[in-house]
């Protein structure tokens, strides 16, 4: 019948579009390992505080390209870091230089800066609703002329999804509205949070089982984070739909880095 045409699976793949698209990754390590940011799906970023997930989501805003002049036109929600900070961050990656001297390079190369942060769309919302999120997502669309390829929420625990002090639940909510708004939109929403118990020393692979609230449910990748090494961050993959994967954390590829410095390999 033309309504089971309608909703077959074969026109569903048909007219998907950009769905299921990978985004362009700067490391060869985690495309071998098939760890993807698909549009029109979520993931979850989990790590201890200041165990570099923001600085590994940043350097793939910056680095991941369509081709030699083309980025991933990204949003970007940073509520758990100010401007400066991350601006700071993001100089040094760029200008190749230490945070003392991040500060000082700028003054003097706001062009390069600027060339290589415009494709990324800001927003510095303390506490942002989902509705803020909807609103933002919108304007970007109506400034742009099309919705971002990637919205990044640094990160779930500062979401107000409207339960109050029910953390879990406000966090599950805000995973759906991500869910809902990556196929809406045909971008990916991905989104950093934090772990729980020993992980939080940030020094071991850390399993599905370390994130915290378990909120693991939704999201189609999970990454984890540790450095064991200095020099090194470990990347794991404990949850993938469409790729291998090991729950325990045990599965990683080691990332040269050098935090002092905003430097990835």
């Amino acid at each position: 019948s033309g309504a089971g045409l309608v909703n077959s699976l074969g026109l569903a793949m048909r007219s998907k579009g950009r769905v299921g698209d990978p985004l362009p990754c700067p490391w060869p390590q985690l495309e071998m390992m098939r760890a993807f940011l698909r549009r029109g799906q979520i993931s979850l970023l989990a790590g201890a505080s200041g165990g570099g997930k923001t600085a590994f989501m940043t350097n793939w805003v910056l680095n991941g390209m369509y081709d030699d002049i083309h980025p991933i036109p990204t949003l970007y929600f940073s509520s758990d870091s100010d401007q400066f900070t991350v601006g700071s961050r993001v100089a040094q990656a760029v200008l190749k230089c230490s945070q003392d001297e991040a500060e000082d390079q700028l003054s003097k190369s706001w062009n390069v800066f600027h060339e290589a942060t415009a494709h990324v769309w800001w927003d510095w919302k303390v506490g942002p609703t989902l509705a803020d999120y909807d609103a933002e997502i919108d304007a970007y669309a109506m400034v742009n002329g099309e919705y971002p390829h990637l919205v990044v929420i640094d990160n779930l625990m500062d979401t107000d999804a409207g339960y109050s002090a029910d953390e879990g639940s406000n966090q599950r909510e805000a995973l759906l509205w991500g869910a809902s708004k990556a196929r809406e939109t045909g971008a990916h929403v991905a989104f950093l949070h934090h772990v729980t118990g020993p992980n939080v020393r940030g020094d071991q692979p850390i399993g599905i089982d370390g994130i915290m609230n378990k909120v693991d449910k939704r999201a189609r990748l999970i990454l984890t984070f540790h450095q064991d090494t200095v020099g090194f961050l470990n990347v794991s993959v404990v949850k993938n739909s469409l790729g291998p994967k090991a729950t325990d954390g045990s599965w990683f590829s080691s990332l040269p880095w050098l935090p002092e410095r905003g430097w990835f390999g």
